[in-house]
């Protein structure tokens, strides 16, 4: 029998709960990443989101936990589930932790909407989570409603993106190279060939040789043989040039020839003309002798 009548008892403590469950103040956390100039590193907000699930929200508290060490608050505001101009009676950050405790004026809050925003620059490179410690929410007049946590952390994973920097290195390869050009000519056509011949022949040059002989006889008297011989010497010099004329009138090729010719001519005194010369000389010589013979030989008296 006891064990028939525990059965009922938990089943309507079931449905309590559920009940309960179902009206609710539902809280989750939602992330984003923002964009924000000025700012190199990352930066996320964090919202906590309440559903009243038709309770009246009037008032709240709101105790958020984050890594310091990761990530630095930027921000902390209330959101719009408090109307336009909410009554904060607490807004602080520091340490690790965020607290908010903040009103609606007027009709309390029965829409889903923003309690508390946050706006987080990731100062780290590692994972970081942030968790949502306490949500408590209260009716107008005072009472505290029932609150379901349905997502109470949010991790943000930080992926180091590793840039790629491409090094461009020029290289300047300095070559010698020798370049070989053969230019082949036009043959040259000779169409005509000027020769100059000059002679110039010098005045010739005589010298006179003389040649003497001398015989002195007794008494002072003396006898001359002269012999005179001329000598003629003739210099021809002659200058050839030679020009060769190609097409088109300029000289193809210029040749220069000087010639010196040297003509000696001598005209000698013939060789029997020595001989009658000494035959003169000794007859003249004989004649000296006999002469001064007779003039010492002693005449005979008369």
């Amino acid at each position: 029998m006891r064990t028939w009548l525990a059965i009922p008892l938990l089943l309507l403590l079931l449905a309590t709960l559920t009940s309960l469950e179902a009206n609710a103040v539902r809280v989750y956390l939602r992330a984003q990443p923002v964009a924000k100039p000025g700012y190199t590193n990352p930066l996320i907000r964090i919202d906590v989101v309440v559903d009243p699930d038709g309770q009246p929200v009037q008032s709240g508290e709101i105790i958020v936990a984050y890594p310091d060490t990761g990530l630095k608050v930027l921000e902390v505001k209330p959101g719009g589930l408090w109307g336009s101009h909410p009554l904060v009676a607490r807004n602080e950050s520091g340490r690790g932790r965020v607290v908010l405790v903040a009103a609606k004026p007027g009709e309390a809050a029965r829409e889903p909407g923003v309690a508390l925003s946050i706006l987080f620059e990731v100062v780290g490179d590692k994972s970081y989570t942030v968790r949502l410690l306490e949500a408590r929410f209260a009716d107008s007049d005072g009472d505290d409603l029932p609150v379901m946590l349905v997502n109470t952390s949010c991790t943000v994973t930080v992926t180091k993106t590793v840039a790629t920097k491409t090094v461009t290195k020029t290289t300047t390869v300095t070559r010698r190279v020798t370049l070989t050009k053969t230019v082949t000519l036009p043959p040259v056509t000779v169409t005509s060939v000027r020769t100059s011949v000059t002679t110039v022949t010098l005045p010739a040059k005589t010298t006179t040789i003389v040649k003497s002989v001398t015989v002195t006889v007794p008494g002072g008297r003396s006898i001359t043989v002269t012999i005179t011989a001329f000598r003629l010497r003739t210099v021809t010099r002659t200058t050839t040039t030679t020009v060769s004329v190609g097409a088109g009138g300029k000289p193809a090729t210029i040749v220069k020839t000087r010639t010196v010719v040297k003509t000696r001519i001598v005209e000698r005194v013939p060789p029997w003309s020595y001989a009658m010369a000494a035959i003169a000389i000794i007859s003249l010589a004989a004649l000296a002798y006999l002469y001064l013979r007779t003039r010492m030989t002693p005449s005979p008296p008369r």
